[in-house]
């Protein structure tokens, strides 16, 4: 495995091999019967298209499950809930949009916010220019502020005096894994309580190398990682409307993009 891939085994312990073989189709196999398969049952769930049974549409990426929210803090600690969003994506202001119906205090980042909307200027939504990331950054100088500032999620929270996030979204456009991956290991994740995030397949995403095979493996293994610290998936969307690409190949069936959804079941907020 490559030097990077060396690394990540010290920061995110990898699981052993799927089965001893190092293929790529062995792997690919474990990781996709892993994201597709819930391991937590939830009766009730906010979506795009509102409040609904869980069963009754499929449609739209994202859910929240209100069974979880309605015995956290809405209910037993009687404060409003918080939400962040990070979104380049239109799916983005419809998460806001239903957040801030359910009364939720939400702040929203990226670059452009869809303003017209109305929900800014009456102040249920807050937009922030700030983008989410996996590394400390040094001060801007001048010669980079055209560019977003970004930050670490602890960073964000520490400077807004947040401990905790009830709903996080998140579609960071193949950024996830390394941002995922730095969660976990600063432990970050422990403060979230519901964790929607959007996966994208059809290459290993930045900063993640190594063969075919050892990518998969890595993926697999922050999720793995996840499940250790409490995180249990309760809904997973393919998109049929994206590429059907797997490491920019036709394979086993796979969309480039999912959104996974998880409730934190050790969350003490």
């Amino acid at each position: 495995m490559s030097g990077r891939a060396q690394k990540t085994q010290q920061e995110v312990a990898l699981q052993p091999w799927a089965d001893g073989s190092e293929s790529l189709r062995s792997e690919a196999e474990r990781f996709l019967t892993y994201i597709s398969t819930p391991q937590l049952p939830c009766s009730r769930a906010l979506s795009q298209a509102g409040l609904q049974d869980f069963t009754a549409s499929t449609a739209g990426a994202w859910r929240v499950c209100l069974d979880h929210m309605l015995t956290a803090s809405l209910k037993l600690q009687q404060e409003r809930c918080l939400v962040y969003t990070f979104s380049m994506v239109k799916r983005g202001f419809e998460f806001s949009q239903r957040m801030s119906e359910m009364q939720c205090q939400v702040h929203s980042f990226g670059l452009t916010p869809y303003k017209q909307t109305g929900l800014w200027q009456k102040g249920q939504v807050q937009h922030h220019a700030l983008w989410l990331d996996w590394h400390e950054r040094r001060p801007v100088t001048s010669s980079q502020r055209r560019r977003s500032p970004s930050k670490r999620l602890h960073q964000i929270m520490e400077d807004f005096g947040h401990k905790k996030i009830d709903v996080l979204e998140a579609d960071l456009a193949s950024a996830e894994w390394k941002i995922l991956e730095s969660i976990l290991v600063d432990g970050t994740v422990a403060a979230v309580h519901q964790l929607i995030l959007a996966i994208h397949l059809h290459w290993p995403g930045f900063e993640v190398s190594g063969s075919e095979a050892a990518v998969v493996r890595y993926w697999y293994s922050l999720l793995k990682a996840l499940e250790a610290r409490g995180f249990r998936l309760f809904h997973s969307f393919k998109d049929l409307q994206k590429p059907q690409l797997f490491l920019h190949k036709e394979l086993f069936n796979a969309s480039s993009s999912y959104t996974l959804s998880w409730v934190n079941t050790y969350w003490m907020y």
